[in-house]
């Protein structure tokens, strides 16, 4: 797997876990990052992911 850039500067990590807030714009691109990530990692474990719009309420 690769490493993610910048993954062990403080200042950078400590802005990534920071909350969502103000406009799209000022949290897109963490929103993406996250979501980039995330599917790397499980598509790299083989982790089943199903859209929230394939379930169907029962």
């Amino acid at each position: 797997m690769e490493k993610v850039l910048d993954w062990d500067d403080e200042v950078v990590a400590t802005a990534r876990f920071k909350a969502f807030s103000g406009q799209k714009s000022d949290w897109e691109p963490r929103y993406l990052f996250w979501r980039d990530l995330i599917l790397t990692v499980a598509r790299q474990l083989n982790f089943l992911i199903i859209k929230p719009s394939e379930i169907k309420n029962q």
